[in-house]
């Protein structure tokens, strides 16, 4: 009986936590999601798979500084690309790791898929497709590590609803992001608000430094991929 017991309590937990899920994915999906970026992977804090096991990619400051305010500190859902490979599920921290105290607001995606060797450099295209929870402080590293990896079987039953795998097959992963510097996006001005009734992109100019953030109307939705495409990658590992 103690163990039926315990079952069932599990199973109530289970249904509370795709209950809150379901909650936090409406709610941030009126906000803008799905999201598109795209950006070279740099070097991250190096936690990832030295303290974790959890190895991320992740994008250059001036990518994360460009995120409308839509898009909240917390963790997402989705689906990555690494220089227009395979689209893997991936799931994305968006803040600053309470845990660690950072002084720097980070995007870390973690892509679920072992990649051979480090892609530091590489071209990262990311769809952020909801949100899973809040960011969090936690008292210890396995408290963090636990978190996470229920973070990644979340995203792992997420991705794969229909209604969001649909989101693979966009030609977002593969057509050539044409974007020039003054932010037009196939010939048209991108429109920085952040905020979309269809989708949004984070673009990164050609020939500038900077990022726009574009409003993907019709069907044209694209995060451009300039001259900083992402940083880290899964520490790089392709």
């Amino acid at each position: 009986m103690a163990f039926v017991s315990f079952l069932e309590k599990k199973l109530e937990l289970h249904k509370i936590r795709h209950l809150i899920c379901d909650i936090y994915l409406l709610r941030m999906t009126l906000k803008g999601l799905p999201f598109f970026v795209a950006g070279k992977v740099v070097k991250g804090f190096g936690r990832g798979s030295k303290e974790l096991g959890i190895p991320t990619a992740n994008f250059p400051e001036h990518v994360v500084a460009s995120l409308p305010p839509t898009v909240g500190t917390g963790v997402y859902f989705g689906y990555a690309c690494v220089d227009g490979g395979s689209v893997h599920d991936m799931v994305m921290s968006v803040g600053w790791n309470p845990y660690y105290k950072n002084d720097t607001k980070s995007m870390e995606t973690h892509i679920m898929h072992k990649f051979a060797e480090d892609f530091y450099g590489a071209s990262l295209r990311v769809c952020m497709v909801g949100f899973i929870r809040p960011e969090l402080n936690f008292k210890s590293l396995d408290e963090l590590i636990a978190a996470i990896n229920g973070d990644i079987e979340m995203a792992t039953q997420l991705c794969a609803r229909p209604e969001n795998a649909q989101l693979r097959q966009d030609d977002f992963f593969h057509r050539p992001l044409d974007v020039t510097s003054s932010g037009a996006v196939n010939g048209r001005p991108s429109v920085c608000n952040g905020e979309s009734s269809d989708r949004s992109a984070v673009c990164n100019g050609e020939s500038s430094a900077r990022s726009t953030v574009c409003n993907g109307e019709s069907s044209d939705r694209f995060a451009a991929a300039g001259s900083d495409e992402v940083e880290n990658g899964h520490d790089a590992k392709r």
